[in-house]
């Protein structure tokens, strides 16, 4: 049996520095964003071949027009540049996960990934709403508009982290 002294001191001792475990759905994710950086990486290394071959397939089997070749730079220029930031984009939730799996979530770094996510996916948008200037589809105006709303929310989950961080510095520091 406690005493109330005992349960008095108890209450005001600072709290321990919890760190949670890493849940099976937490590796499951980390696995995911692993699998899909280098799935990625390997599409946006092959794209100049494979990219080459499909148009000659247009050309040779689909009876598409020679002249269909002349957007190859283009369009290769285009989903390159894609590739490229998707990929930097799947490195900062990389990075992230890093933190998530360490149970220490709420710090700078991950702010400042999710505003490099937040720059990346705008430019994804960028060169995606140059696809749709120059090669329209519904696909890829969806694909502009995913990656500009996924540059806004993580842009706004910065702002929302960097406070948390803020929060949590403060509360360190208290005894």
């Amino acid at each position: 049996m406690h005493s109330e002294n005992q349960e008095s001191t108890a209450d005001h001792a600072p709290a321990a520095r919890k760190t949670t475990s890493a849940t099976p759905l937490d590796r499951f994710t980390s696995v995911l964003i692993s699998a899909l950086f280098w799935g990625l990486l390997a599409v946006t290394v092959t794209l100049p071949f494979t990219l080459k071959r499909f148009f000659m397939w247009l050309v040779t089997n689909q009876n598409q027009p020679e002249e269909r070749l002349a957007y190859y730079p283009v369009k290769l220029i285009l989903l390159m540049g894609a590739g490229v930031f998707s990929l930097l984009i799947l490195w900062e939730l990389h990075k992230m996960m890093g933190t998530v799996l360490r149970g220490d979530s709420f710090v700078e770094a991950n702010v400042l990934s999710l505003r490099k996510m937040g720059i990346y996916a705008f430019l994804v948008a960028a060169l995606m709403a140059g696809w749709c200037a120059l090669f329209f589809t519904m696909t890829s105006l969806v694909v502009v508009l995913v990656f500009f709303i996924a540059g806004l929310f993580s842009l706004v989950l910065a702002r929302v982290f960097g406070q948390a961080v803020a929060y949590k510095q403060e509360n360190d520091l208290t005894i």
